[in-house]
């Protein structure tokens, strides 16, 4: 379905007015982050506290898999292929794979944002916080990008209370493209620019899995190179994902 991915499988006065202004808009941007990290999961960060000693590879393990991935990554092979699946059973250890490559990107200032869903923890079982957490991380990690997802939230308060698409396109989508008009992506050649999304089928329903792969993908397939990024999907090898892949 996606002709650019690739799989892996594992085994004053004037001051006065002016400062009343700016404490508005300083009250404004406050509110707007923190109606963002109410709706977020933080639980899902790869180094969330509340995911103490996560799963991850041993020293000197899996060095193949985890290099064919940063070769996919910031190597010169591939670059068409800007989503990756990394695929496998039941305790095959992507999830280890998963956190141990978001760890190296993040030593490298590349990962953008990852989400860690678990089909045993309520605030990461399903797509509800997905774009919030997402998003949540690319103000902190794009700080270009903090004041328009912020006037986003401020704009339209019920954002987090609609359908996925809409989300991703207000709060993620739109943004980045407004700032990749000023040449960011295509001057930095090492910008944050990966996005992990581990366990997607420990996401309730079937068709939100579709709909957050579909949507993430196609957004980005037709927008390159505007928004050069890339995502790593890791996941049981369900036929409805693999039929999508």
């Amino acid at each position: 379905m996606f002709r650019n991915s690739n799989n892996v499988l594992i085994n004053g006065g004037t001051f006065t007015e002016n400062n009343e202004h700016h404490e508005h808009h300083h009250a404004q941007s406050s509110e707007a982050m923190k109606r963002l990290l109410e709706a977020s999961s933080l639980s899902a960060l790869h180094n969330s506290g509340e995911r103490f000693d996560p799963p991850k590879c041993h020293p000197n393990t899996r060095t193949a898999v985890l290099q064919e991935l940063m070769d996919w990554f910031i190597g010169e092979v591939g670059w068409d292929n800007f989503v990756l699946w990394l695929y496998g059973p039941a305790g095959a250890g992507k999830s280890a794979i998963a956190q141990t490559f978001a760890e190296l990107c993040v030593k490298k200032k590349r990962l953008l944002a990852s989400f860690f869903f678990s089909r045993s923890d309520s605030r990461r079982n399903d797509a509800k916080a997905l774009v919030a957490t997402l998003a949540y991380q690319v103000t902190l990690n794009i700080p270009k990008s903090r004041k328009i997802i912020k006037a986003a939230i401020d704009k339209n308060p019920a954002i987090f209370q609609l359908d996925f698409q809409t989300q991703f396109q207000t709060l993620i989508l739109d943004p980045l493209l407004r700032i990749s008009g000023t040449g960011i992506f295509r001057s930095r050649k090492s910008f944050p620019g990966l996005i992990i999304i581990d366990g997607l089928d420990e996401c309730q329903g079937t068709d939100v899995q579709n709909t957050i792969l579909n949507t993430i993908s196609n957004a980005l397939q037709q927008r390159r190179p505007a928004l050069p990024f890339r995502i790593l999907i890791a996941s049981r090898p369900e036929y409805h994902l693999t039929t999508s892949f």
